[in-house]
C-alpha cells in the first residue's frame, strides 16, 4: 500500500488514534493470511488510518472530520497479488488480484469506476440518498437496494445478474430495470438468470473479469465502520501523503493476527455442533455401502450450530454487529462467538463460502494456543461441511480427521471418520 501526494487532516490526539487503530485491527481480523512480511501490515494500518482520518472522513468523538475532501480526491485502487478489501462506510469493496478501480463521491453519491478486474460490494440501502453507481465502460449499474453482480473484462460486453431486489441499468441513454432472477446483456437485453451464460472467474494475473456483488448493510452507515470480509491488506491506494501525525507513532493496539497464548479460564469445549435426527435409512450411522454421494448428503443434513443472536435479521447488519463485538471485546469468549457468527453467516446465509473459509482460518490462527473455546467444534464442523460438500478429496479428509479428533464417538464424529476412510 502506498500514499502519493498530500491530504490535509486535522490533528488527532492519542485517544482518537487508538480508536482508529482498533477499527483497523477488527477489520484485519477477518482478512486472508498475509503473504508479505509482517512489517508490511504496519504500513497498511498507517495508510488505512490516514485514509480514514483524512480522505473519507471518519467521525471521531464530537469533532467530525470534514468529508468534502472526498469529492476532491478520488481514491485509486490497485490490488496486489492477494486481493483486498476497502470499507468506504456505506459500501464494502472486496477485490480479486490485479484489480483496478477508482472511487469518488460526486454530490454525496458513490461512483465505483471499474478499470479491470473483479470486485464485490456490499451496499447499504440508499433511501433518500444519492445513488451508488458501478461503472463498467459505457454501462452504469445503479443500486436501488439489492444484491447483484456485474462482469466485465475491461473492453468487451457487460453482464449483469440480479439475485435480490432491482437495479437500474443505463447504457447509451437507455434505461432498463432488472429484477431478482433476471440478467441483462447489451445484445439480448433482459433475460432470465437461468439463460445467462456462465461467468469465468479470475484467480490472479492475466486479463481481468470484473464482478460486483452488492447486498445490504446497515442503512445510514458512516465511513470507516468495520467491513465484512478480508480487511484492507492487499491494496495499493493513491490518496495523498500520510499526515505528519502518523509518523513515528507506535500502535497502541496489538496485531489481531497474533495467536493468543494462555487466555485463561476453563478448557472445556463442546464436542460437536447440535445434532439433528437423520431421515430414515440415511442417518449418520448408515452402512458403508451408501457411497460418497450419500455421505455428502448426510453432511449437508447434519445441523450446523446457530451463532449467538445479535438481534439483526439482515445478514450484513448482523456481521457488522459481530465485528463490533470483536472491536470492543474484553474476553476471548466474545471474540470466539463473534468470529463463528461471521463465518456462519458468510457460509450459510450469504453464500460466500470462500470468505467463510478465510474467517475460519483467522479463527484458527487467533486461537491456536491457550484456552479452547466452545465454538471450536462448531467452526471445525462448518469447515468440514464447506470443503467436503465440494469434493471428498485429500483436503476434505484432512479436515474430517481433525474434526473427528474433536468430536470423538458422536454421530458427527462417526460421520467424519467415514469421510476419512473414503467409504
Amino acid at each position: 500500500m502506498k500514499l502519493v501526494g498530500r491530504v490535509p487532516v486535522e490533528p488527532l490526539d492519542d485517544e482518537r488514534m487508538t480508536n482508529i487503530e482498533r477499527r483497523i485491527v477488527a477489520n484485519a481480523a477477518v482478512a486472508p493470511a498475509p503473504r508479505a512480511p509482517r512489517r508490511v501490515l504496519g504500513f497498511a494500518a498507517a495508510a488505512m488510518a490516514a485514509m480514514a482520518a483524512g480522505v473519507i472522513g471518519w467521525k471521531l468523538g464530537t469533532s467530525p472530520v470534514q468529508t468534502s475532501t472526498v469529492a476532491e480526491a478520488p481514491i485509486s485502487i490497485a490490488t496486489t497479488a492477494t486481493g483486498g478489501t476497502l470499507n468506504i462506510g456505506d459500501a464494502t469493496i472486496e477485490s480479486d488480484p490485479s484489480t483496478q478501480f477508482v472511487v469518488t463521491r460526486p454530490d454525496g453519491g458513490v461512483l465505483v469506476d471499474l478499470k479491470q478486474g473483479r470486485v464485490e460490494l456490499e451496499v447499504a440501502k440508499r433511501t433518500n440518498r444519492p445513488a451508488l453507481v458501478v461503472r463498467a465502460g459505457d454501462t452504469d449499474v445503479i443500486v436501488v437496494g439489492t444484491h447483484f453482480s456485474v462482469d466485465w473484462d475491461g473492453s468487451g460486453e457487460v453482464d449483469v445478474r440480479v439475485t435480490e431486489g432491482t437495479v437500474k441499468i443505463v447504457r447509451h441513454k437507455k434505461e432498463s430495470l432488472v429484477a431478482a432472477g433476471e440478467a441483462w446483456e447489451p445484445k439480448r437485453g433482459t433475460i432470465k438468470l437461468a439463460d445467462a451464460k456462465p461467468v469465468a472467474r479470475r484467480t490472479g494475473g492475466g486479463p481481468a473479469v470484473a464482478s460486483v456483488t452488492a447486498g445490504e448493510s446497515g442503512a445510514g452507515a458512516t465511513i470507516g465502520e468495520v467491513s465484512t470480509g478480508s480487511g484492507s491488506a492487499g491494496y495499493e491506494i493513491e490518496i495523498g501523503d500520510g499526515p505528519d501525525v502518523l509518523r513515528g507513532r507506535t500502535a497502541q493496539v496489538p496485531d489481531a493476527r497474533t495467536p493468543r497464548t494462555g487466555a485463561g479460564g476453563s478448557n472445556a469445549a463442546r464436542t460437536e455442533p447440535r445434532e439433528t435426527t437423520p431421515k430414515a435409512g440415511s442417518g449418520s450411522d448408515a452402512g458403508a455401502g451408501d457411497g460418497p454421494i450419500n455421505i455428502v448428503a448426510l453432511i449437508k443434513q447434519h445441523a450446523v450450530e446457530s451463532p449467538v443472536d445479535v438481534g439483526e435479521s439482515v445478514s450484513a447488519s448482523a456481521v457488522s454487529r459481530y465485528q463490533e463485538m470483536i472491536r470492543n471485546s474484553k474476553t476471548g469468549d466474545e471474540e470466539s462467538r463473534a468470529y463463528y457468527g461471521i463465518a456462519y453467516l458468510q457460509a450459510m446465509k450469504m453464500g460466500r463460502t470462500e470468505d467463510a473459509l478465510r474467517t475460519i482460518s483467522t479463527y484458527e490462527r487467533r486461537f491456536a494456543q491457550g484456552r479452547v473455546y466452545p465454538e471450536r467444534a462448531s467452526i471445525a464442523w462448518l469447515k468440514l461441511r464447506i470443503l467436503c460438500s465440494r469434493r471428498l478429496d485429500g483436503e476434505c479428509k484432512q479436515v474430517a480427521a481433525a474434526y473427528q479428533r474433536i468430536a470423538g464417538d458422536t454421530a458427527a464424529g462417526r460421520l467424519a471418520e467415514r469421510v476419512t476412510l473414503g467409504d
